[in-house]
């Protein structure tokens, strides 16, 4: 599975594979799943069928890590 999954509810993302690996794999059923990881059926379904798999580009931040590094560092001194 890949690490770029969605994840706005409550479950984890490793939650949120092994449901969908045993799914996939045809170990157990999707309501069973459900209940098991405590993941809503839809979701599950959403994920496993491509409408929400991988994350939306997120956009570029404005500042480097250093400049974001000095912002916080007077931030703090203030």
């Amino acid at each position: 599975m890949s690490s770029l999954l969605i994840t706005k509810g409550k479950w984890t993302n490793e939650a949120l594979e092994e449901a969908m690996d045993a799914i996939e794999n045809g170990t157990t059923l999707l309501k069973k799943a459900s209940r098991h990881w405590n993941i809503p059926p839809t979701s599950l379904f959403n994920h496993l069928y491509g409408k929400t798999r991988f994350k939306k580009p997120r956009p570029i931040g404005v500042l480097t890590i250093k400049e974001n590094q000095v912002v916080v560092a007077w931030v703090l001194l203030m």
